[in-house]
């Protein structure tokens, strides 16, 4: 009795099989593709993302008028840092956050508040500040702050001696919120300038104008 030979070429099932199984692999490898054009793509678009973005860089100050009785701006001026420390409602709200945010004491905002005074110094003094909060210092005013009680600032007056110099009046209070504490009055000299861009970029929103502290002493007044 002949015998019958069969080869996947006759066999019509190991055929479609076989058939089968290249289709899945053309559609892996074109799904791969798709997936590398995509890629590049991403890639591709950051890289012109980036390229835009560079002009930020470049930080512009620039003075809004506000119109308080319905928050609308109302006028917007681009200034250069001569004329930043010759508007006085400026560098007295400047000096006014300055004293504030550097003399407040209060555990639970101590990084936002240092990092604040940081930006808004110059390197040295900033270095003072930090010198001033180190915990070995021993007269770091946190470690004296009693457990629970937290240190509050009152600006009581603001001055400007000359176009970058200015006083501040202000008085603390330690203690528990809520609490009758008595007052410790203070006065502060401050020497300034503006740069007119935050010494870092990443800053350009706490800091916008560059303002920064060049000097700066305060000492504890007996009487009041």
């Amino acid at each position: 009795m002949p015998s019958t030979t069969y080869t996947y070429i006759d066999d019509a099932n190991i055929q479609h099989q076989q058939d089968k199984g290249l289709l899945a692999v053309k559609l892996a490898r074109n799904r791969a593709y798709a997936l590398i054009v995509l890629l590049l793509l991403v890639i591709i678009s950051q890289a012109i993302a980036l390229t835009a973005l560079m002009p930020l860089k470049t930080v512009v100050p620039a003075l809004a008028t506000v119109d308080t009785a319905t928050g609308h701006v109302v006028k917007v001026a681009v200034v250069s840092p001569e004329e930043l420390s010759a508007q006085k409602s400026v560098v007295l709200n400047e000096l006014h956050d300055y004293v504030v945010k550097r003399h407040t004491l209060d555990p639970a905002d101590r990084q936002n508040l240092s990092d604040w005074v940081r930006i808004h110094s110059t390197p040295s003094v900033a270095n003072e500040y930090d010198a001033e909060m180190a915990p070995e210092n021993p007269a770091n005013p946190y470690l004296l702050l009693p457990g629970g009680a937290r240190r509050f600032v009152d600006v009581t007056a603001v001055n400007l001696l000359n176009q970058n110099t200015g006083q501040v009046q202000f008085r603390t209070r330690t203690g528990q919120p809520g609490t009758n504490i008595e007052p410790e009055f203070y006065t502060a000299i401050i020497r300034f300038e503006f740069t007119g861009t935050p010494r870092a970029i990443g800053d350009r929103w706490e800091n916008p104008l560059g303002f920064a502290v060049t000097a700066y002493r305060a000492d504890q007044q007996l009487s009041h």
